[in-house]
């Protein structure tokens, strides 16, 4: 499988959120990003953009499959990062954010270049 231009999008959007939240953790001061919330904020928005244009779990997506089972893992883990650093508002916590939201979008990249080939080898053992 290729990567299309969904997935051109999604890097698009994925980084654009990094950068944010990196201008919140360097202090940046641009507008609207006042403080450790706000990045957690832009930086869960942007995520949640990235995954809906990737389109990465269209069509049935199964939890036999172990890159989603590995993307549902990670989703939690950005979700109680971001639920626990609105509280807390603390840097690490948008920290682990943008380090899981990297990941996904790693994990996204690598399911469009190798994900054809190992469910075929699941579903059709040799």
């Amino acid at each position: 499988m290729t990567l299309t231009r969904r997935d051109l999008y999604a890097t698009i959007v994925v980084a654009a959120g990094l950068l944010v939240a990196i201008s919140v953790t360097e202090g940046w001061n641009w507008p609207l990003m006042k403080g450790v919330r706000m990045g957690i904020i832009a930086l869960g928005v942007t995520g949640l953009l990235g995954c809906a244009v990737s389109g990465w779990a269209e069509g049935s997506p199964s939890f036999k499959d172990p890159f989603m089972i590995v993307a549902a893992a990670l989703g939690v883990v950005a979700l109680g990062a971001g639920l626990v650093g609105m509280f807390a508002n603390s840097t690490i916590y948008l920290l682990v954010m943008m380090a899981v939201i990297a990941m996904l979008w790693l994990l996204t990249v690598a399911h469009r270049l190798l994900g054809s080939s190992v469910t075929s080898r699941r579903i059709h053992p040799a």
